[in-house]
């Protein structure tokens, strides 16, 4: 379990959240909190409060990260060194780092892509190496910004099914689409950095029906078509 006690940073203000095991979608407008609330778990920044992952403060578990534009944080030229990057920094003995790089290239699909400079990867590409090196130390949490957003849907598809297979215990994602929200676990529903409702998509999402925020899935539901 999540457990958030006492969190204020920025406009953000949680008294008392619970976020049990899963895929959990922070849902907003701009300016509601969503990315604050996923930079209290990156360890760039100092907030009031606490927050803690199976009861251990949450600076001491390993997370994995997918900023909103992922090539930007890329410091390697090559996808292999990119990848490898966290195993190496950690001391990860040489062998046991190319046993593994090889395991999260073949999980990602993008074996064929070791030998590639990171700047010549489609932005598909960058988004799966980018994941690869997120999950690269088996982190307890994974943090998704908006990396989606500007994925064609196959694509977005692929990257979910790597997420759903081989993530984390938590996946904490940030996005605008509401009508992917409705096929994760749970939603958290933030309005100017409070928390208006978290519980089960369809209950949670359904408090924007009749909204421009509704989800096109609800509407063409709620029309019979």
């Amino acid at each position: 379990m999540i457990t958030i006690r006492g969190l204020k940073f920025r406009t953000l203000t949680i008294g008392h959240l619970d976020v049990p095991p899963g895929w959990t979608v922070l849902a907003g407008l701009n300016g509601s909190g969503k990315s604050s609330f996923i930079e209290c778990f990156t360890g760039f920044s100092t907030f009031s409060g606490e927050i803690s992952i199976d009861a251990k403060p949450v600076g001491g578990c390993p997370t994995g990260w997918l900023p909103p534009f992922p090539d930007r944080g890329f410091v390697f030229n090559t996808v292999e060194d990119e990848v490898a990057s966290p195993l190496r920094f950690a001391g990860v003995p040489c062998k046991e780092t190319q046993r593994r790089l090889l395991v999260l290239a073949e999980r990602a699909g993008i074996l064929e892509l070791l030998d590639r400079e990171v700047q010549t990867l489609s932005g598909g590409e960058k988004v799966l190496a980018a994941l690869a090196t997120a999950l690269a130390t088996d982190p307890v949490v994974l943090l998704i910004d908006e990396a989606f957003s500007s994925l064609d849907p196959g694509t977005r598809d692929r990257v979910e099914e790597v997420v759903r297979v081989y993530g984390p215990r938590y996946v904490i994602e940030a996005t605008h689409d509401t009508g992917r929200a409705l096929m994760r676990d749970q939603v958290i529903l933030l309005e100017k950095g409070n928390i208006l409702a978290m519980g089960p998509p369809q209950e949670v999402i359904g408090r924007l029906r009749g909204t421009p925020f509704e989800p096109l899935e609800m509407v063409i539901d709620g029309a019979g078509l």
